[in-house]
């Protein structure tokens, strides 16, 4: 095994009139990688986080001074929304947000909700405030802010618990068109059952990729799993019902009545 091998090799440096040898071994080159290289401490680490919180809070407050902005000219100027969102390169929709936003949240509740901290340390981001928005009342918009952060819910989790705590049923309040024949039917059947069984396919991975990194399940999440169950069964009812319907023979045809004279009763 010769010396680059053994990571020994011998080095010379012409200095001052004269050969100096500069041996460097490996612990030495490890020591000088490691002096070199900014190590991943802790310290780096929430460094990161601090920084990627500060952005997410500032955005929120851009977001409000922006609907404050616009409040303010459609007071004073009479400008629309639509007339602003042009100005300012905006999409109308969201300036309207921007606008109910600034309307709901004071100075001293948008610092409050800035404070609030997840899980993972970081702010509640843009994505909760449009569901948020929809609670009227502000005591019950801070408490749901509030267990959101605590809790660690997403977006789309505390969209659920607004519209469980407001007595909402689940999905969108689309009115579904109904089939006009059974071919219809059965076809629109296959088709959104596909596109919910691709869906649950994707989600299902997902959930396999963490559970080895799953320790212990919370109360919501129990509740959540019985809801889950609850609902598989309502499919499996309701498939065994549809195919029982598919498989058993057609009704015979009942017989037209024929009219005729009714008999007087005996006296």
């Amino acid at each position: 095994m010769n010396c680059l091998q053994q990571g020994r090799c011998r080095q010379f440096l012409w200095k001052g009139g004269v050969w100096l040898e500069m041996r460097k071994t490996r612990k030495q080159q490890s020591r000088l990688k490691m002096a070199t290289t900014p190590p991943t401490t802790a310290s780096a680490k929430q460094a990161a986080v601090t920084a990627k919180a500060e952005r997410i809070v500032q955005r929120v407050k851009d977001h409000h001074a922006m609907g404050l902005e616009a409040n303010t000219e459609q007071i004073k100027n009479g400008t629309t929304t639509e007339e602003l969102a042009v100005k300012k390169g905006l999409d109308s929709g969201a300036l309207r947000r921007f606008k109910l936003f600034a309307k709901s949240y004071s100075a001293e509740q948008l610092v409050e909700f800035c404070m609030l901290r997840r899980l993972n340390r970081l702010p509640l981001h843009w994505g909760y405030l449009p569901y948020l928005l929809t609670i009227k009342n502000p005591v019950k918009r801070t408490e749901m802010a509030a267990n959101a952060a605590t809790n660690g819910w997403s977006p789309t989790r505390l969209h659920a618990e607004i519209r469980k705590l407001e007595g909402r049923p689940p999905g969108h309040g689309r009115r579904v068109e109904l089939p006009k024949n059974p071919t219809d039917a059965i076809q629109q059947i296959v088709r959104e059952g596909n596109l919910w069984l691709a869906r649950a396919k994707k989600f299902v991975g997902e959930l396999d990729s963490i559970r080895d990194r799953v320790k212990l399940r919370h109360a919501a999440d129990q509740l959540e799993l019985q809801q889950l169950a609850k609902f598989l069964a309502e499919v499996k009812s309701e498939s065994a019902r549809l195919e029982k319907q598919l498989t058993s023979p057609p009704r015979p045809a009942k017989r037209p009545h024929k009219k005729g004279r009714r008999r007087k009763p005996r006296s």
